[in-house]
């Protein structure tokens, strides 16, 4: 024989339904720790620590050409003009790089002060909006550092200028989907150095890119 349907005063039904309020309140509860979360996430300032999770990387595509990564630092830096140059060419891939996965800070390990670095904070802006906006500009590869010039000096410090030509590329959406082709052009990366004797190394505390010309 089939057992009676339940009624809801019944005091099994009644449980049934205070363990299920419970439980309800407490993914709410859940749920609202997550959005605190989150925008304390999305609200870091340019001046945290590398470490640190902030809006600048918080949505990286997927779709970088094959074989395109991280770009890294000369293994051997010494105060030299030599070793300026070659970091000069590294710097500047690795900003393009930072460009192309709309995270620029990828760039803060070399930045002596991020907080005073207008270029870091500009385009740190800039990749935000697209990131906002599901969109990303992608070249087929890093441009090469070409001719290295000497534009001023004083004692551990460099601005250099280099010339550099960007390759072909892509406008993409968030899908994957091509929006338009970007050709090769022209440009040039100033950087301001400044020698680290701590680290051993050189450190970018600004930088100015042009393109076209």
């Amino acid at each position: 024989m089939d057992a009676p349907p339940t009624k809801l005063g019944d005091p099994v039904v009644r449980k049934l339904g205070i363990v299920a309020a419970v439980l309800s309140l407490t993914l709410i509860a859940a749920c609202g720790d997550d959005e605190k979360d989150r925008d304390l996430n999305l609200d870091k300032s340019a001046s945290s620590s590398p470490s640190e999770t902030s809006s600048e990387s918080s949505d990286v595509p997927a779709n970088l050409p094959a074989g395109m990564t991280q770009p890294s630092a000369p293994e051997t830096q010494t105060k030299t003009l030599a070793s300026a140059k070659e970091f000069t060419g590294f710097a500047l891939q690795l900003v393009q790089y930072g460009f192309a996965a709309r995270d620029v800070s990828v760039a803060r390990e070399i930045v002596a002060d991020w907080s005073k670095c207008k270029s870091c904070k500009s385009d740190a802006e800039v990749t935000r909006q697209q990131i906002e906006e599901g969109i990303a500009y992608i070249p087929n590869r890093l441009p090469t550092a070409e001719q290295v010039y000497v534009m001023d000096q004083s004692p551990d410090r460099y601005s250099l200028v280099t010339t550099f030509k960007m390759p072909a590329g892509k406008k993409i959406n968030d899908a994957g989907r091509k929006l338009g082709p970007k050709t090769p052009t022209p440009g040039s990366f100033e950087a301001d150095l400044r020698w680290s004797q701590g680290d051993k190394s050189w450190l970018l505390e600004d930088y100015r890119l042009t393109y076209g010309g």
